[in-house]
Order: C-alpha cells, then structure tokens, then sequence
C-alpha cells in the first residue's frame, strides 16, 4: 500500500513539473535555488523567479535515525529522534508505552506461608510485579481422638496432613474404674472373697478375703465290694471327705457262674464263660484249640499268557476257598524276524498307516493265545514316517528387499516350501550432485535456523521407485542462516547492546532468534542515590532506579550508600509455647523490621510440675502431661521370682524384667520424715545390697499432712557443697531430677509430719 502511495505522489510531482515548464517555459527559464524547502512530508528546491512556483526535485523525507532515542518500556512511552538524509528535515516520533507481557506462576499455600498468583513481567529489566488471589496458609489438621479410659487421660491429636506437625489439645482427665463387687462364699475346701471388676476395662482384683469354714462330718458305713473292704467313718456332707475310718471288712471276692459253652471252630477256639452275680467281672475256663481247616482239591486250573495256572481247594467245615500248585502266566509272545509276514505275524490298519509327518503302528500276533495286545514298550510297535519327497516347480527371481527363491512340492502330500536361491539386490539411490528434486529425491524435512533438514531418494531400481526408508538412502540438508533484524538500538536499559531478531518462518513458526551486540559505547544508568524505591531493612538493601530506563539497582554489599541496617525489631507476636514437665514455656516474636524471618523468644515460664496418676499395685505411675512412667524404688528386699516387670503389669504382658528394674517389689509405704527433723538419705536398699542414690532420671515426692513449710537440699555427694536448696509453702513437693547430673544425697525437712517416694523412670 505504502508503495501504491509513493507511485502515486511521484506521477502527481513530475505531472505538476511538466505543467509549470509548459504554461512558463515561454516567458522565462527556471532559476531553481540550492536551499531545499520542506513540509513533514516533502523536501524540494523552488524556482526563485518571483511569482513562479515551479520546483526541483520534489520527494518524500528519507528519515533516518538521528540523536539519542528512547525506547518505549512496559509502562512509560517512549521516542525516537530521526532526520531526512537528503534536506535533513528533523523530527521526533513518539513510541507508544508497551504494556507489560505478564506471565503467572501460581504459588500453592503451605503450613508456613499464603497461596497466591504470582503476576510478573517477563520483558528484560521491567520488574513489575504483583499477588493476586491470595489464599491463607497454616496447617491442615486431621484430628484423632483418643477418649480417656479408666486410668490414661484423653486428648486430640492434630496432625497436619501436609508435614506431619503433630500437636495435642482438648486434655481429658482418666475416667477412674467403674467398679462392680462380686462375693464368693467360703467352703470347707476354699477361702472366700469379693472379686472387684470394671466394666470398662480388663481391671480385676480380690479383696476381703474370708477364712474356709468348718467340714460337717457325719457318720456313715462304707460296705465291702468284691475288690474293695468295707468300713465305718466320719464322711463331710458337702465335700465327701473321710477320716476317722473304723471297723474294717475283707473284700467280698466275686461270685463266679458258669454260662453256656461255646464250641471251637476251624480258626477260633472253644471256651466256657464265667460272669460274677454282683459286679461286672468276666472271664473264660475249659479253653479248646481251633480246629483248622479240612481241605479238599479240585479240577486244576490251566495256566495261559496272562493268568496263573492252579488247582482250588475248599474246606468241608466252613466257606473256605484257596488255592495251591501255582504256575505263574507264561507271558505273550511274538515273532518279529526278518522274514516275518503280515496277517501271520502283525497286522497294519488303515488308519494306522506312515505318512510323511507322522509314525504309523504295527500290532504283533500273540503266538500262544493269538491275540493282538496292548502291551507298552512292546505292542504297538511304531513305523517311522516316510518324509516329504520334495520336488522344484518354479523359481522367483529377487528383488530389492526380498531373496530369490524356488517353490518346493511334495510329490506325496502336496506340501509347499520355499528355499533361498538369491540374496536380496538391494535399493540403489541416485545421490550425485546433480540429482533432481521430486525425479531423484523428495524434501521430507526442510532445514530452519536450528536444525538441518532431510532428502530422502528414490530407488532407481526397476520396478521399485520406492522412498528410502533408512538413512541410506537419506541425505541431510544445511540448516539456514538467521535472517537478523535489528530491533533495539544500545541504551542503557539493555546493557549498551543492539539487539536483534530473526525474521525466518521455519515450517510454519516463526524462528525469533535473537542476538545481541556489544556497542562500543558504553550507555551508563543515570541513578538519583537521594530517592530510593526500596528502604533497607535489617537484612535487605536499598533499591534505587535508573532515570533513564527505569531499570532497579540494588546496592552492593560494602557500598557507602543502601546498606542493611542489621537492627531486628521483635514486636510481632506469633504463639506462645506453653511449658511441660520438661521444658519452659515462652512467647515468640517475629522481627517487623525487613523480610528476615527471623524470631526471638520472649518471656519464659517455669517447667510445671508433673501431675501423677495413682499408683498401681506394682508401685508403677504415669504423669497425664507428659506421658511418663515411674516406678517406685522405695521397696522391700525379695527374690527376683517376685520383680517388677518393666511394663508394669501382672502378670507380665511385655516379656519379662529389665536389670534395672529386678529385684523391685510391691513397694512398701512411703518413708515417714518427723516434724522440724531432718531427713537424710544416701542410698536405697535393693536385693544384691545398698546401691547409691545416684537414679538418674527421677522423681522425688515428698508429701506433708497439712499446710508446711518445706525445705530440700540436693548434694552432688555426700560431704560436699549443697547444689540446690528448695523452700516451698504447701503439702506436696515435686522434684524431677533430671535437672541434675549425679544425686549424692537429699536432706528433707518440713514443719509438719510428712512422708518421701522415689520413683525410677521405667
């Protein structure tokens, strides 16, 4: 269109040109000045002849650019300074601002921060930036509730289902037993007792046990038996037990009858019975041998190839039948020979006749009984198949890809095969300089500016034309040169080079290759270091912007000028961790004073006491906070058939004892302390002897029966500095010992009457 245009303005020129020669020509010659004139489209020389408006050389501006330009950025419109390269006619042409060229990246929320969608400018030096969509972050818990039973507290367990951050809330006191009573009644031979069992859980014991009461004889008389005395005795009506046995009697014997004979036969014997009239006894008298068999032979019984010969016997007193003069069968027998005959010898069915694939069967005639049979290994016996007899009927030449070959058929079952009689020829490719596209090959892939492309020939063998398949008959094709456009001259917002971009459209895409030039002039950032776009913070530096690019700098490490302030300023607060029986409770703070991320913690609170459940009959404990277990030391010396099993538990459900826990009892009652009287302790009495106090982790509860004034020492050992001194105001004292290395000695005093435990942890 442009073109049509200038056409145009030019026939309209040189149409005007002729028509001031042609009305002035007459009156005077042209007298054309050196000075061009111009207006924003045209530049050209006038006629200075005054009243004469022909002109010379009359053509459109040819700009080009002049001067320092600016180019436009994302956000601010831009210019570009060009002169006409004939009449040097100057102007300035204004670039539309681009608008930014966003991309998104859409962050997921985590536990430790918000989701959002990451807005940002992907042209070099922009910057800009944004969050959109916000999602809030935090945890994602998955609760799991553990109700309370009868002796362990409930709670919630919050488990964050993205990274496993487990913490418990919603603390439930133990439901205690709910107990019901059972009374068994004494007997003469078992105390009685009530059995104490709760319908929550597998929890029974015994309690109230009460003596066996009193046997209630009363006299009785035992009679005699046939294998038994008899007797007078004091016998218990509930029980049936006897003492006091008095007036003994002989056993009585039995009283025999005898029954009716039974008499003897071939293979039993004969006998009497004898029974006793009062009890169940028997047995046999007047005993007579079996009598055996009286045998008679009968007709002898012939033997034949496959059955025994034999003569049978009966007996002439009961069914009776054997035999005897055994002849084992004689067998079959043939005659294979080399002059044996078929029909006389063996005989071949039809359907058992060889063909070339398959064995045929022949079946022999028994000799003695003249029979054909089925006997394995010996009869049938095979016939080997006859095999193809394979004779040549054609040959087929080869061609590029496949052999020569000739057809074979069998002149007995007409089967057909194919045997090799020439390799393949092979594709044969024209691949000379002078090959001709679409005569000789075929471009399958045209070449870009970042990959070669490919020919692929055609076979010139005849008959085939066919396109090469592999890289044989493949050649490759040069890839192209860019076609580099220059598109940005150097400034200082790219780093003072010219840049450019390739025009090609390869395959249907547009290459857009870029490169880049280094100017041999070095366009500098132009930064104002008194205004500052970004503050620095504790731990960032101060950003600063270019006045002529707009382009970000940030100060460098060792600047006199943008540096971290280094100061942190806890004042936001996030949670406060509470404390446990083992660890101090504290506010943390997050610092306000730049993007750090870091925290402080604040002010802490003491450990907290543990709160013990009660004791079970094996002297084991466990704390509701912490989860715990103690077991009490302050016990009796026994045997180590009676220890403590470290589940705590009896009987035992975990598998046995552990060494530090053998030899431990029930505990006794806690050890009394006397009122205003110090109590010392240095050691604890186990089986093998004294052992030190040292028990590593530990409790230590010391319990007074009113409102008193308590006071603990804790020595490293005895003879040494105190460690630690105590002094609390109430009726319970705990002190968890696994604040301290080694325990030597613990001296106790309190105002009022009170009682010491110590526990080991299990």
């Amino acid at each position: 269109m442009k073109r049509k245009i200038i056409f145009t303005l030019s026939l309209i020129c040189i149409a005007t040109v002729l028509f001031i020669l042609v009305s002035c020509g007459a009156t005077h010659e042209h007298n054309y000045g050196a000075t061009w004139r111009q207006n924003d489209n045209y530049h050209w020389h006038a006629c200075l002849v005054e009243g004469c408006e022909a002109t010379s050389e009359k053509a459109v501006h040819t700009f080009v650019k002049d001067g320092v330009s600016k180019d436009a950025t994302c956000d601010v419109a831009g210019y570009r300074k060009e002169k006409c390269s004939v009449c040097g006619l100057k102007r300035e042409v204004p670039l539309e601002a681009l608008g930014h060229k966003l991309s998104e990246d859409v962050v997921s929320p985590s536990c430790a921060g918000d989701g959002y969608t990451l807005i940002t400018c992907t042209r070099k030096g922009c910057g800009f930036s944004e969050k959109k969509n916000i999602v809030p972050g935090g945890h994602d818990f998955g609760e799991v509730i553990i109700n309370p039973t009868c002796t362990e507290g409930g709670k919630t367990i919050l488990t964050c289902l993205v990274c496993e951050y487990v913490e418990e809330a919603n603390p439930v006191e133990p439901l205690g037993h709910d107990a019901v009573e059972f009374v068994v009644e004494p007997t003469c031979i078992a105390e009685g007792y009530t059995t104490v069992t709760c319908l929550r859980c597998d929890y029974s014991d015994r309690i109230n046990p009460t003596e066996k009461i009193a046997h209630n004889y009363v006299e009785d008389v035992v009679e005699p038996t046939c294998t038994e005395g008899g007797y007078t005795a004091k016998i218990c009506s509930e029980c049936k037990d006897a003492q006091d046995k008095t007036n003994f009697t002989d056993p009585l014997g039995h009283d025999e009858k005898k029954g009716t004979p039974v008499l003897p036969t071939c293979e039993e014997e004969g006998y009497t019975p004898v029974t006793c009239s009062r009890c169940d006894y028997t047995n046999k008298t007047d005993i007579v041998d079996a009598l055996g068999h009286d045998t008679v032979k009968g007709t002898p019984v012939e033997v034949t190839c496959i059955f025994n010969g034999y003569t049978p016997v009966t007996c002439t007193r009961c069914d009776y039948v054997g035999e005897v003069d055994i002849v084992e069968a004689i067998g079959h027998s043939y005659y294979n020979g080399e002059d044996e005959k078929e029909g006389e010898h063996y005989r071949i069915f039809d359907e058992d006749l060889p063909t070339c694939d398959t064995e045929g069967k022949k079946y022999y005639i028994c000799l003695n009984c003249r029979q054909m049979p089925i006997e394995e290994g010996k009869n049938p016996v095979a016939i080997p198949a006859l095999g193809h007899d394979m004779q040549k009927t054609e040959t087929v030449p080869p061609t590029c890809t496949l052999n020569g070959f000739d057809i074979m058929v069998c002149t007995r079952c007409e089967k057909e095969e194919y045997k090799d009689s020439a390799d393949a020829i092979g594709h044969k490719y024209y691949m000379e300089a002078d090959a001709k596209e679409n005569e000789h090959y075929l471009v399958t892939l045209e070449p870009t500016c970042t990959e070669t492309g490919e020919k692929s020939y055609y076979c010139i063998n005849e008959g085939c034309g066919e396109l090469a398949a592999n890289e044989n008959g493949k050649s490759e094709i040069p890839k192209l040169d860019h076609n580099f456009v220059k598109t940005v001259d150097p400034w200082c917002g790219n780093d003072s080079h010219t840049e450019y971009e390739c025009d090609r459209v390869c395959r249907g895409v547009e290459c857009n290759e870029t490169k880049r030039e280094k100017s041999s002039e070095e366009k500098l950032h132009t930064y104002n270091l008194e205004k500052k776009t970004v503050e620095e913070t504790c731990v960032d530096y101060a950003k600063y912007e270019c006045l002529v690019c707009q382009r970000v700098f940030t100060a460098y490490e060792g600047d006199e000028y943008g540096q971290p302030t280094g100061e942190h300023r806890y004042d936001a607060f996030i949670e406060t961790i509470n404390p446990t029986c083992t660890e101090k409770g504290y506010d943390i703070y997050g610092c306000t004073a730049g993007n750090c991320n870091t925290t402080e913690k604040k002010n802490y609170t003491d450990i907290i006491p543990h709160t013990l459940g009660e004791a079970s009959a094996l002297g084991t404990v466990s704390c509701y906070v912490c989860n715990k277990s103690y077991v009490d030391i302050t016990a009796e010396a026994v045997s180590d058939s009676e220890a403590i099993c470290i589940c705590g538990k009896d009987p035992c459900e975990c598998g046995g004892t552990t060494a530090d826990l053998e030899g431990f009892s029930k505990p006794k009652d806690p050890m009394p302390i006397t009122k205003d009287q110090e109590f010392t302790i240095t050691e604890v009495i186990w089986t093998d002897g004294a052992h030190p106090l040292a028990i590593g982790n530990g409790l230590i509860v010391i319990n007074s029966t009113e409102e008193a004034v308590l006071t603990v020492t804790i020595y490293e050992k005895d003879g040494a500095e105190a460690l630690y001194t105590f002094e609390r105001t109430g009726s319970s004292i705990m002190i968890d010992l696994y604040q301290y290395a080694t325990v030597g000695k613990v001296v106790i005093k309190s105002n009022a009457d009170a009682t010491v435990a110590f526990f080991k942890t299990i």
